[in-house]
């Protein structure tokens, strides 16, 4: 505590006091600081015009509050607080200035934007014109022959799908108008006819497994689906 003081008192000088305190040793200076606090307390003067300054102060007049401190300070130059409390009523100032400056500036003025009127002139839009976009066909490409067709060993194309059968040479012992089924060959082809009743009368079904691999379905010599025909076939 007797450090603070003493650093503090050194602050509070007047110029040429604090040059020729400057140069007494730490142990004078805090003797003189310990007197200097004993001495202000018993200075009925020093601590009328103390008080009158904080009252000063407590009432908001700043200016008025400091011109006491500096009295004070020159009644005691060693003591710290008339100092410290004018240093501390300069700030205040300073601070009250500037927020009162910044109240009465006039608050900057904003034009309105100008009324356009609205024209009644209509400008046209252009049209925008779409690419034309053109299909190019493409060719058809021939589905290539499987390895080991009769087109790959005599170079020639399977026939195409037989829409109508010629109707086949009976076998042996078959009868026609009977229910019944037979297997035959029809060139290179098998055929398995089947005769169903359907609706009270005879339909002959056909399925002709070619050589290449494909199986067409017939109903009555017209070509019909692999679903058509096994349903027919399961109705029996």
């Amino acid at each position: 505590m007797l450090a603070l003081l003493v650093g503090l008192f050194s602050m509070a000088q007047p110029d040429g006091l604090a040059r020729d305190f400057e140069k007494l040793s730490a142990k004078e200076r805090a003797r003189i600081a310990k007197q200097e606090q004993d001495a202000a307390g018993k200075d009925p003067e020093y601590q009328a015009v103390m008080e009158a300054a904080e009252a000063l102060f407590q009432g908001g007049q700043y200016e008025a509050s400091m011109e006491k401190f500096k009295e004070a300070r020159t009644m005691r130059p060693y003591n710290v607080y008339p100092k410290v409390k004018i240093q501390d009523l300069q700030a205040l100032i300073l601070k009250r200035d500037a927020e009162e400056a910044a109240a009465t500036r006039p608050e900057p003025t904003i034009k309105p934007a100008p009324t356009v009127e609205p024209s009644m002139e209509v400008t046209p839009v252009p049209l925008k014109v779409e690419p034309e976009i053109r299909v190019v066909a493409q060719p058809v490409r021939a589905r290539p022959t499987p390895v080991g067709t009769d087109r790959g060993r005599t170079g020639k194309a399977p026939p195409e799908k037989v829409q109508v059968q010629p109707k086949p040479v009976a076998l042996e012992g078959q009868k026609d108008g009977e229910e019944g089924q037979r297997v035959y060959k029809e060139g290179r082809s098998v055929v398995v006819e089947s005769r169903v009743t359907e609706e009270g009368r005879l339909v002959i079904y056909r399925k002709v497994s070619h050589p290449w691999g494909a199986v067409d379905h017939f109903r009555e010599g017209v070509a019909i689906s692999d679903r058509a025909y096994q349903q027919a076939m399961s109705d029996r």
